[in-house]
């Protein structure tokens, strides 16, 4: 895989949906391309936050739409930092 990660294969290889040679495939890239490497953390960190807030409601009771906003905010910063302008341009390529 010599292109950057698309936003869509980011996503699948988070959840886990890419067959274990995609995965590898990606895993590759990210050890030799920055920019894909650090989308990869910012992605597995949103998600990891996002599921710390769902565990949160869970337990306290919150009001979900609260967390929904909150997931919506963190979603569309996510959009910003992975699709938007950065040092020599977008952090993924689109497909």
């Amino acid at each position: 895989m010599s292109a950057c990660l698309s936003p869509e294969i980011l996503g699948r290889y988070l959840a886990g949906e890419l067959a274990a040679a995609e995965a590898l495939a990606c895993e590759q890239h990210a050890l030799s391309c920055r920019r894909c490497a650090r989308a990869l953390s910012e992605a597995a960190q949103r998600d990891e936050l996002v599921a710390r807030g769902k565990e949160l409601e869970a337990q306290r009771g919150a009001a979900p739409s609260a967390w929904r906003a909150l997931e919506d905010t963190i979603s569309a910063v996510s959009t910003t930092l992975l699709g938007g302008p950065s040092e020599g341009g977008p952090l993924v390529t689109p497909s």
